[in-house]
């Protein structure tokens, strides 16, 4: 009987420590070096590491699902942080301000995917953008991309409807597949020199998009690149 009592008392301790239940206010450590805070629909997170859906589970008393589903309308990634999970804020529809520290090189597929981020200031960290990480951030206004990126993924922007300026860095070689299709308010694109390829629809359906200038550096445009208002001037 008392084995019996003391494989239940461990168990019922393991529970506890890994269970996510639910709270509007927590704060924790964790070895992998990151500490995340929520409190008042702001989640921040210091230290260092990589920003998992995992750790957010593990170090605050609430579900993944709640902070998708409603909760969080600023998040705030300190210094330190090295990457954000793919998926992570998919369809986060209340979050409208993220904040990027300058020690982020990666941001994950889809994830900031249909939030409702109004502006974004990719840190020159930044090296990777994976595809569709704000695809369909319909309120999204003013992008500001960082020196380090050198490829902007498949449908990066697509369907950021009020997007209406971008300029492209210089180290990007590569605009993907669909990267800005449906920009439908996109006005002003500065293309770099260095820009190799420009990928198929990357910025077709930009409907308000008059022209755009293409560097003598551009070595393949894909089929429909740009939409039948766009008029294509090459320097």
């Amino acid at each position: 009987m008392k084995k019996l009592t003391a494989i239940i008392t461990m168990l019922t301790l393991l529970f506890t420590m890994t269970a996510c239940s639910g709270s509007d206010s927590s704060e924790s450590e964790k070895d992998d070096g990151l500490t995340i805070t929520y409190e008042n629909k702001t989640l921040t997170v210091e230290g260092k590491g990589e920003l998992t859906a995992d750790a957010i589970c593990e170090q605050l008393d609430i579900e993944i699902s709640d902070i998708v589903t409603g909760r969080a309308t600023t998040l705030i990634i300190g210094d330190g942080v090295t990457a954000i999970e793919k998926d992570l804020f998919r369809n986060c529809k209340i979050l409208n301000s993220v904040t990027l520290g300058k020690d982020v090189e990666e941001i994950g597929e889809y994830a900031f995917y249909g939030c409702s981020i109004t502006e974004i200031t990719i840190p020159d960290s930044v090296q990777t953008i994976n595809r569709t990480a704000f695809g369909a951030c319909k309120s999204l206004e003013k992008v500001t991309l960082g020196s380090g990126i050198e490829e902007i993924a498949d449908y990066t922007f697509t369907q950021c409807f009020f997007l209406k300026e971008v300029t492209v860095p210089e180290n990007v070689t590569s605009i993907g597949e669909g990267a800005f299709f449906k920009c439908y308010s996109l006005e002003k694109v500065t293309l770099s020199d260095g820009l190799e390829t420009i990928g198929e629809e990357a910025f077709f359906l930009c409907n308000r998009l008059s022209e755009i200038e293409i560097p003598q550096s551009v070595k393949t445009i894909g089929e429909e690149a740009f939409g039948k208002y766009t008029k294509v001037i090459r320097k």
